[in-house]
């Protein structure tokens, strides 16, 4: 009798379970990793309070979209933007290739899905102003970046990163009136030198999203954003990142 009235117990518990994730949102899944970090999307954002500008050699646009020979003593960068969800990009967007079981060292492999970086104001040359976004480069392989995330001894699921996020991109520029069109290629390597946490077992996560939060902190059974500035080390400049939702999450 025992036996029976478990046994009927753990069906009941079981059907339960079952009708309430099937309650969840198609666009939601229960997300109950305890063991690691979990492969699928990690989405980010610039910080609209902080300029990210990244470095470029106005001699090489005046070359490139002007067949002119510029001045020497040229030198600057451009500021990029969020795209705005106006440019039909998809936004800084990178996923976790494999699962990976927490410790005191993770490494974890990172390749560049989406990017969508729009110029703040048009760039002026000799031969006039011209719009400008920086992407990924679709006729490339995007690289592989290995990184390794170190936990905090005293908080479990968070802690630091360090490594090179590597991306193909590419420079598009428009002119503002002859409607001219330009692409150079415009690789980015970022110094990741920032936090990261976990979302908490159980949490309603996106499909395909990861569980990884970076430039986040751990808070408990919570996380926050941790905004910060990180910089571009082949050519210069910075890029201010925190958080986003993955665009599975926004119907994209």
């Amino acid at each position: 009798m025992i036996r029976t009235s478990t046994s009927r117990s753990a069906s009941t518990i079981a059907a339960l379970a079952a009708a309430l994730l099937c309650g969840l949102p198609s666009s939601l899944q229960a997300h109950s990793s305890e063991s690691g970090i979990d492969p699928g999307a990690v989405a980010l954002r610039l910080v609209g309070q902080e300029p990210s500008e990244l470095k470029v050699d106005p001699r090489l646009l005046e070359r490139e979209l002007c067949n002119a020979l510029p001045p020497t003593h040229l030198a600057g960068g451009i500021v990029v933007q969020g795209d705005g969800g106006g440019s039909g990009l998809r936004r800084f967007e990178v996923r976790v290739l494999r699962h990976s079981h927490l410790g005191p060292e993770i490494p974890v492999s990172l390749e560049p899905v989406g990017l969508a970086l729009v110029g703040a104001a048009p760039f002026p040359t000799s031969c006039g102003l011209w719009d400008y976004r920086v992407e990924l480069d679709p006729g490339l392989t995007q690289p592989i970046s290995e990184i390794v995330l170190a936990e905090n001894p005293l908080i479990a699921r968070t802690g630091t990163s360090r490594g090179i996020l590597k991306l193909g991109a590419v420079l598009r520029l428009t002119s503002t009136g002859g409607g001219l069109t330009r692409s150079i290629p415009f690789p980015i390597e970022l110094n990741l030198a920032a936090s990261w946490a976990l979302a908490p077992s159980g949490s309603e996560m996106a499909k395909g999203e990861s569980n990884l939060k970076l430039f986040a902190r751990g808070e408990g059974d919570a996380w926050s954003p941790s905004p910060r500035c990180v910089a571009e080390v082949s050519r210069g400049g910075r890029l201010c990142l925190e958080p986003a939702l993955p665009a599975v999450a926004e119907g994209a």
